[in-house]
């Protein structure tokens, strides 16, 4: 998920470090808040030092060449907001908490759409074998390729855990509706142009969301 600070997106290196270069810029880019001094900074030695005892990898790793900077872990990002001055140490705080938050939500819903795609196959199962019919692996797989077109518009696979929320939340509706139509006994081909609307009436009613 990206980190936006002040209209500024801040990069993040393979260890999850942020680019102390791309916050610089966010804070206005003072040529007395370079990372340069910030680090030399004895209190921020110290903290680094401090950070060191404790953490897996090197809090802080400059990189040179064209995607070169200095990039730091997420204690010393607080800190270097805090040195800046207190309306950015608070975006700074605001931000993270915000990225914290949808990260939340992001995991309630990829569980939930798990959970429904569980609830639409039980019922199916069951359905099939009140007619006398087994389920083969492809009966489900069938059933997910439905509702990731009514999602994509493409019968094919979808890596749930590379969704937005938007996306999971939508998943979820539409694999509820179709546990329902099961239930109810109505064919695939039935349900496939019921899901398809389900799915842009959907869009429809969060248009203004997905819009923010």
């Amino acid at each position: 998920m990206n980190l936006v600070i002040s209209n500024t997106t801040i990069s993040q290196d393979a260890k999850g470090r942020y680019n102390l270069n791309d916050l610089h810029r966010a804070s206005g880019g003072a040529d007395k808040h370079k990372p340069s001094h910030f680090t030399s900074n004895q209190q921020t030695k110290d903290l680094i030092a401090e950070l060191l005892k404790t953490g897996d990898f090197p809090p802080v790793k400059t990189t040179v060449g064209r995607n070169g900077g200095t990039y730091v872990v997420k204690e010393l990002v607080y800190a270097y907001g805090m040195w800046i001055n207190a309306a950015f140490h608070l975006d700074v705080i605001r931000t993270f908490d915000k990225v914290a938050n949808d990260i939340g939500d992001w995991r309630k819903l990829r569980h939930q759409s798990a959970s429904s795609f569980k609830v639409a196959n039980d019922l199916l199962k069951l359905v099939r074998e009140a007619n006398g019919k087994e389920t083969e692996s492809h009966h489900y797989s069938n059933e997910a390729r439905l509702i990731n077109w009514a999602l994509t518009g493409e019968f094919k696979g979808v890596d749930r855990d590379q969704c937005t929320s938007a996306d999971l939340d939508l998943l979820a509706h539409l694999q509820e509706r179709n546990a329902v139509l099961i239930g109810r006994g109505l064919q695939y081909d039935q349900r496939k142009p019921i899901i398809k609307q389900y799915a842009m009436d959907w869009r429809m009613a969060h248009a203004p969301q997905l819009a923010a």
